[in-house]
This record gives C-alpha cells, structure tokens and sequence, in this order.
C-alpha cells in the first residue's frame, strides 16, 4: 500500500509566472488534507524549482517546464523538469550563501523543506525530484463553549 498512488497530478508550464505555478500547486495539494505546515512546505519547495526551471532552464516543446504531484500512502512526491542542463554549484549540500548575497537560496530553501531531494541532469534536461514525508492530519478544530460556572478555575 505504501507505494500505491492515490491520486496524482501533472501541467506544463507555458508562458506563466512562477506565482501563478504556485496558487495551481497550491489548489491541487489544499485538496489532499495534509497538515497546514506540509502544505506551506511542499508549496513553497515547488515554487522555488519552478522559479529557477523558469530563469535558469531551458522550454520544451510543449511548454518551459513540468510540475508533477504524486500522492502515496505516507508521502508527497513533487517534480519540476525542464530541458535545459544544470551547471551549477550542488547547492542543496552547500547551505545558504553568505549573508548579504542577493541570490542562491532557492535549492538550498528546498532542501530544507523536503525530506529528500534529487537533481537529476542529463542529456533530456534537469528535474528536480522532491519527497515530503507527511505528518498526521489533524482532526478538524472543534470548538466548545462552557457556561461559566462549568469553567475550571
């Protein structure tokens, strides 16, 4: 069971800003019930892939980048590809960049909100491959009202 996938969505991304990704992300992962801070975590993950796949990669044919979001037993599995090739520094290993410098957080932020995260490079472009174990959702808030001579004091 935990390898089955119990639901599963995909887009191209063709001539869009990156917030506009993300309120798409937003909607398909605020339909899955997970847990306010997986949610914010997984949103924010995919929306800096999907900034850097927009200025730093490279269009396919059928748009600029991929989102995938894959929902299994115990995790959320996101992908943002493009066709471009990665160059650069392994920044998920390398922490944030110093204080004051302007650009570089983005695979470093990632990294520290998913559990896992994969760059795959190769000859077809780069994608990046990111898991976030979920918690247990919580129970719906229920509020009670007690008159006040039931409050404890």
């Amino acid at each position: 069971m935990s390898g089955q996938t119990s639901w599963s969505r995909e887009r191209w991304i063709r001539g869009i800003t990156a917030t506009n990704a993300r309120r798409w992300v937003e909607a398909q992962v605020g339909q899955l019930g997970l847990t306010d801070e997986d949610c914010e975590r997984v949103v924010l993950a995919v929306h800096e892939a999907v900034a850097n796949a927009l200025e730093h990669g490279t269009g396919c044919g059928q748009g600029d980048a991929h989102i995938s979001l894959t929902r299994r037993a115990t995790r959320l599995e996101a992908c943002v590809s493009d066709c471009g090739s990665y160059h650069g520094p392994d920044a998920l290993y390398a922490g944030m960049p110093r204080p004051g410098a302007s650009r570089g957080r983005g695979l470093a932020l990632i990294g520290e909100l998913m559990d896992e995260v994969v760059i795959d490079r190769g000859p077809r472009g780069t994608a990046v491959r990111m898991t976030k174990w979920l918690s247990t959702p919580r129970p719906a808030r229920r509020v009670r009202h007690r008159h006040q001579e039931e409050r404890a004091v």
